[in-house]
C-alpha cells in the first residue's frame, strides 16, 4: 500500500480538536463522525511442520470474533488464533465511520508518535500484525480523529495448555465397555454392567440423567454406537443392527441380504458405513453404505485393493469439509500396520488410502485408539496411554500433540467432542478439557 505522510494535517487537527478526538478524555462513546464499528479478519494461514517439511494450510478468520473497546481504543481478538499462524500478511474487512488511516505501533507509544501513516482500503490489501497496529479514524467534517489500538493474538501450544475438569458423578461405577456422542444438545452415554447389560444416561444442561437400563440390546458392541437419521444404532457381536429411538429401547433391523454381518463403522447425514462379512459370499469380506441400515451398497477400495489393507481394530470418524461429508477410517490391519482410509461423499466413490510422506508423519495406532473432530484437527486418543496425536490435513499426516496430554488412562475408555468441549469417560471418571 502507498504510504501517505500527513504531518500537516496531524498539526492540524491538533489544534482543532473536536470531541471524538482521544485526548478529550471527557467523552467516552465517539461521535458519528469517526469510529470503527466493526472489523472482520478474512481467510489466514497457519505453518504447519511435519516429518521435516514445512506447509501452510488455511482457515476463516472470520470465525474468530474481534471485540472493540469504544472506551479505551483497543481492538483485539476475542479468542486466540490457532498456533503458528501467519501474521505478516492478514486481510481485514474494517467498518468505520470518516477516513482511515493506520501505523505501526512505535516502540515507546504514545510518547512516541507514528512518523508516518498508510492508508486503509476495504477493497483489498493485507496489514502485518507481528506488532501491534494503531488505526487512526478522521471526522468528514475535518475537526477530529480517534485513535484504536489492535492487536492479535495466537495460541502458544505448551505443556498442559488443555484444561481439564473432572465432573462429579457415578454414572461409571463397576462399568467396563462405554461409548459416548452428541445427542439431542446434549451428550449420551451407554456403558455395560459387571453382567454386560448396557445402560443409558444423558448430560444436557450440566445435568446427569437417571440411569436406565436398556432392552432389546444383548450382545451389542457399544463402540459401534451412532447417531444417524434422528435415531441411535449398534451392530452386534453376532453381526445383527439394531436401532432405538431413545437409547432405551432398541429393535433389531431386518437385513436384506441373509448371511451378511455386519459391523457398524460411521455415519453421514445420508448414510451409515460399515464392515461386512459373509462366509457364502466371494470375496468374503467388503465395505458398504446404507440409506436405512437394512440395503446395503458395496464399496470399492481404490485400484481394487484387498481387503487386508483396510483396518478390522478400527475407529472411525465423520466429518465436513466445505459442506461436503467425509468418512475417515482408521486402525490395525491383520499384519499389525497402521492404516488411514477416507472416503469423499461427494467426489470420491471409493475408498482412498492416506499414505504418510515418511514415518515421522505416520500414525501409530494404539490399543483402544478412537478419533474426534476438535478445534480444526482430527485427533486420536487412546486409553492405554496419555500420548495423543492430531492431523491438521484430514489424516494425511500426523504428530504427536504435546500440550494434549489425557489427565486420566484406562483400558476401559471412550472420548467425543461436543459444545467446544473434549469429554473422556476413562475408569470410573468423567473429565472435560477445553484447550486455554
Amino acid at each position: 500500500m502507498k504510504k501517505i505522510l500527513y504531518s500537516a494535517l496531524t498539526v492540524a487537527l491538533t489544534i482543532l480538536i473536536a470531541g471524538c478526538t482521544k485526548e478529550d478524555s471527557s467523552v467516552i462513546t465517539p461521535t458519528s463522525d469517526c469510529y470503527i464499528s466493526s472489523v472482520t479478519l478474512g481467510t489466514m494461514y497457519r505453518n504447519v511442520t511435519q516429518g521435516g517439511s514445512t506447509y501452510q494450510t488455511s482457515f476463516s478468520g472470520s470465525t474468530y470474533e474481534i471485540s472493540i473497546d469504544q472506551i479505551n481504543g483497543i481492538i483485539t481478538n476475542t479468542k486466540p488464533l490457532p498456533a503458528r499462524t501467519v501474521l505478516t500478511t492478514v486481510p481485514l474487512t474494517l467498518v468505520a465511520k470518516g477516513s482511515v488511516v493506520f501505523a505501526p505501533k512505535p516502540d515507546n507509544y504514545p510518547t512516541e508518535l507514528p512518523s508516518g501513516w498508510y492508508s486503509y482500503t476495504s477493497a483489498g490489501g493485507t496489514i502485518d500484525f507481528r506488532k501491534p497496529v494503531i488505526f487512526r479514524t478522521y471526522a468528514t467534517n475535518g475537526f477530529g480523529h480517534r485513535e484504536y489500538l489492535m492487536f492479535l493474538t495466537v495460541r502458544e501450544y505448551e505443556e498442559g495448555t488443555y484444561t481439564w475438569e473432572a465432573l462429579e458423578t457415578d454414572v461409571l461405577h463397576g462399568r467396563g465397555a462405554r461409548q459416548a456422542l452428541p445427542w439431542q444438545n446434549g451428550l449420551l452415554l451407554l456403558s455395560a454392567d459387571g453382567e454386560g447389560k448396557l445402560h443409558k444416561v444423558t448430560f444436557i444442561d450440566e445435568v446427569w440423567s437417571d440411569d436406565v437400563v436398556c432392552t432389546g440390546a444383548d450382545g451389542a458392541q457399544v463402540k459401534t454406537l451412532l447417531s444417524f437419521s434422528n435415531k441411535l444404532w449398534m451392530s452386534t457381536a453376532a453381526g445383527a443392527v439394531i436401532c432405538s429411538d431413545n437409547g432405551e429401547t432398541w429393535e433389531p433391523v431386518d437385513q436384506a441380504k441373509a448371511g451378511d454381518e455386519v459391523t457398524l463403522l460411521a455415519a453421514t447425514e445420508k448414510l451409515l458405513y460399515a464392515r461386512i462379512h459373509n462366509a457364502d459370499a466371494s470375496p468374503a469380506d467388503w465395505t458398504a453404505c446404507s440409506a436405512d441400515g437394512e440395503t446395503w451398497t458395496p464399496l470399492v477400495l481404490e485400484n481394487n485393493k484387498s481387503m487386508d489393507l483396510f483396518p478390522k481394530d478400527a475407529a472411525a470418524l465423520s466429518f465436513k469439509i466445505a459442506s461436503v461429508p467425509y468418512v475417515m477410517v482408521a486402525g490395525k490391519t491383520d499384519d499389525d500396520k497402521t492404516v488411514v482410509w477416507v472416503r469423499h461423499e461427494k467426489e470420491n466413490e471409493t475408498w482412498a488410502q492416506l499414505e504418510p510422506k515418511n514415518e515421522a508423519s505416520a500414525l501409530t495406532w494404539q490399543d483402544g485408539m478412537t478419533l474426534l473432530r476438535y478445534d480444526n484437527s482430527t485427533i486420536a486418543l487412546s486409553g492405554s496411554q496419555t500420548e495423543t496425536y492430531y492431523s491438521p490435513d484430514n489424516g494425511l499426516s500426523w504428530a504427536k500433540q504435546k500440550e494434549l496430554v489425557l489427565p486420566v488412562t484406562d483400558a476401559h475408555f471412550a472420548a467425543t467432542a461436543q459444545g467446544g468441549h473434549i469429554y473422556i469417560f476413562a475408569g470410573e471418571k468423567v473429565q472435560r478439557g477445553n484447550v486455554n
